[in-house]
């Protein structure tokens, strides 16, 4: 549907950019035996989509483009940072549930956990909702990357600011607001 909507040659113009895709490198050892399948390099995990963000800007400055394409390239770039908000907040939304969902966890089973069986299962629990928090911080930061570059750097960056991992940080240490010097403590 992409070359329906944005054209063979915006489309093409995508996969003519040159990008890592496969993260590790491959040694002689783990390259298969000839009677065995070839591997490939193409994840569909990491293959590029053809999103308007992806177009390049090299495509989009050329002089012979329609004027009705350039508007319908600028509809598409509207829409896809409407829908990258939403997937922003619900990435957003879920960092927030993995942390409260780590926080009880510590408070609650690490803890709490007596024996080094239960120490064993309880830090296992809280490290899945680590990689869960984490990969959804990802998702955010991506789609803030993607919208600043389709939209006002200045509007995105305050609505969506930069996700830092001290921003995930959860005490669960109950403080006092009436101690002094708590009233400037930073709440993730």
């Amino acid at each position: 549907m992409a070359v329906e909507y944005l054209g063979e040659d915006a489309t093409d113009s995508i996969y003519h950019i040159e990008q890592l895709v496969l993260d590790e490198e491959v040694s002689e050892d783990d390259l298969p035996e000839q009677n065995t399948l070839m591997m490939t390099t193409a994840h569909p995990e990491r293959q590029v989509l053809p999103f308007p963000s992806a177009v390049p800007d090299d495509f989009l400055a050329d002089r012979d483009l329609p004027e009705e394409r350039r508007g319908l390239f600028s509809e598409l770039k509207q829409t896809e940072l409407e829908i990258r908000e939403g997937h922003g907040d619900d990435a957003l939304e879920h960092v927030r549930t993995a942390v409260i969902h780590l926080s009880w966890e510590f408070k609650n089973t690490v803890r709490r956990a007596l024996t080094g069986a239960e120490k064993a299962r309880a830090w296992d629990k809280a490290k899945l909702f680590t990689r869960v928090w984490k990969l959804h911080c990802r998702v955010y930061n991506h789609n803030r990357i993607v919208m600043m570059a389709l939209g006002d750097r200045l509007a995105v960056s305050d609505k969506f600011p930069l996700l830092e991992k001290r921003d995930c940080d959860a005490s669960t240490a109950v403080s006092n607001p009436n101690q002094p010097g708590q009233s400037t403590d930073r709440l993730p």
